[in-house]
């Protein structure tokens, strides 16, 4: 199992970012290696969202998610817990939200894996610390892009 999370301030408000995690099923045209994403159903404020990545190999998982937005406060949170998988142990996470000014966000995010085989901890913290800062820059040029 591997942990990693980053902060970081982004130039978009805090609104535009939280809408472009919540579009899921516009996450293949900006994530890199995401197929499809297809959000399977809501209920009682728990959304059930499907992916299909290319991860080096075709990779299929839903996870449980919750969202949530209060403007007035400045804050948001977006998390969530693998629901099924026969590729992920393990694949929970969080974005974390806080509005830095009237056009600025602070992101936090956090992603918890285990794979269902054997991988080096070492190897896979390695690539879950890579796959953060960019993810984060995705997520910002997509709510960029969409503010346009």
């Amino acid at each position: 199992m591997a942990s990693a999370e980053r902060r970081e301030i982004v130039d978009v408000p805090l609104k535009a970012f939280f809408d472009a995690v919540n579009d899921f099923e516009a996450y293949p045209k900006f994530v890199t290696g995401m197929k499809e994403a297809k959000l399977l159903g809501e209920e009682g404020g728990v959304k059930r969202v499907h992916f299909d990545m290319d991860m080096m190999k075709r990779v299929q998982y839903s996870v449980k998610l919750k969202s949530r937005l209060d403007e007035a406060a400045g804050h948001g949170e977006v998390s969530w817990t693998l629901d099924q998988s026969e590729f992920f142990k393990k694949n929970d996470g969080l974005w974390q939200l806080k509005a830095a000014g009237p056009t600025r966000t602070e992101v936090l995010y956090r992603l918890d894996i285990e794979f269902a085989f054997s991988v080096p901890g070492f190897v896979l913290k390695g690539l879950i610390a890579k796959g953060l800062p960019a993810a984060i820059a995705e997520f910002t040029k997509r709510a960029q892009a969409a503010r346009k």
